[in-house]
């Protein structure tokens, strides 16, 4: 019997607990949504009020809107009229113009005068182009060596400019090729280019382009280090100090294609083709040669004896041209003249 009330109170007790824990997590659950509906219904007048205040700022911008449209719709109108009246007064003056230009008109005498004949001369008789040659060549032909020697000095001098202006563009934009070229010989430039060679086909090697490309080896560190690796070994020394400046001034992509574009220079400069140059007598070769062979030694000719040329040379090299022949001096005097005719 005891143990039953025992049983009954710790039951009891229980419920007690339990009926006290469900009261306050209701109570507790009652403020949360009170707290949260209240929250929600404020979002929901401040948006009102905001939406009200829209609305309200965007019917007065409406309203001034509206206000100047009708104020520019008076200036115009008032404008178009004043406009009509001046065209009106425009018109009528024109009219008053009219009117008088007409009776001006029927008070004048109109009179037609006759145009005196005039005495032409007779057209001069048509001379063909062709009855100029005699005279073209008289201006254009000349008979004396010396003159001739002239005209192979002037195409030597071009085709030195050509040389010149092509090393220039195959150098570009590395302008220290071309100093490059001008401060070595010819066997100082060779021993320059193996040495290049030579460290070009080291460079593509990782490890060189590591040391190259190294942020936190300073240039003096970098040539060290390629020294005790055995990049630098066999190479000209006039290069390592080339080499210096190149790390220096410019990058790995930018030295490798430095490189490029010396070869294409150094081929310019080393030309290994043969040079066509026409002639119109053998005589006119062996004069051209004593003016050619002293600087430009190393290039390859092969002369082309072409009577039709009259006098004078063209320099074949490569793709270029240089016609300093008296034929290309006929026409181009026969062109001029031919123009002046038509003129």
């Amino acid at each position: 019997m005891e143990q039953m009330i025992q049983t009954i109170v710790l039951y009891g007790i229980f419920a007690v607990g339990f009926l006290y824990l469900l009261y306050f997590t209701l109570r507790k659950l009652e403020n949360i949504l009170t707290s949260f509906f209240y929250e929600i219904g404020q979002d929901k007048s401040l948006e009102k009020e905001s939406l009200l205040r829209r609305l309200k700022r965007q019917k007065v911008a409406t309203t001034q809107e509206e206000l100047k449209n009708q104020q520019l719709v008076i200036e115009a109108e008032h404008k178009e009229e004043m406009f009509l009246e001046e065209i009106d007064q425009l018109l009528a003056q024109n009219r008053e113009y009219e009117k008088q230009l007409h009776m001006v008109q029927n008070e004048q005498i109109q009179t037609i005068t006759e145009i005196p004949k005039m005495e032409t001369t007779p057209h001069a008789p048509f001379k063909p182009l062709s009855s100029y040659v005699n005279e073209i060549l008289q201006q254009v032909f000349i008979e004396s060596e010396e003159d001739e020697k002239q005209l192979f000095s002037e195409s030597i001098h071009e085709f030195d400019a050509l040389v010149r202006a092509e090393k220039i563009r195959l150098a570009l934009p590395y302008k220290v090729i071309l100093r490059l070229f001008d401060m070595y010989n010819p066997e100082q430039l060779k021993l320059f280019t193996s040495s290049f060679q030579k460290f070009n086909e080291r460079s593509s090697k990782l490890a060189v382009k590591q040391i190259f490309q190294s942020s936190y080896l300073s240039p003096e560190q970098k040539l060290k280090v390629m020294r005790e690796d055995g990049t630098l070994d066999e190479l000209d020394p006039e290069f390592v100090q080339f080499l210096f400046y190149m790390i220096t001034h410019y990058s790995y992509r930018q030295t490798r294609s430095l490189y490029r574009n010396y070869l294409e220079v150094y081929n310019i400069h080393f030309y290994t083709g043969l040079i066509y140059v026409k002639v119109a007598s053998k005589e006119s070769a062996n004069h051209f040669e004593e003016l050619w062979q002293p600087a430009h030694a190393s290039y390859k000719i092969e002369y082309q004896v072409q009577k039709e040329l009259i006098g004078g040379v063209i320099i074949n090299y490569g793709r270029k041209s240089i016609d300093m022949s008296y034929q290309e001096l006929i026409k181009r005097t026969t062109e001029k003249m031919e123009a002046e005719v038509k003129s």
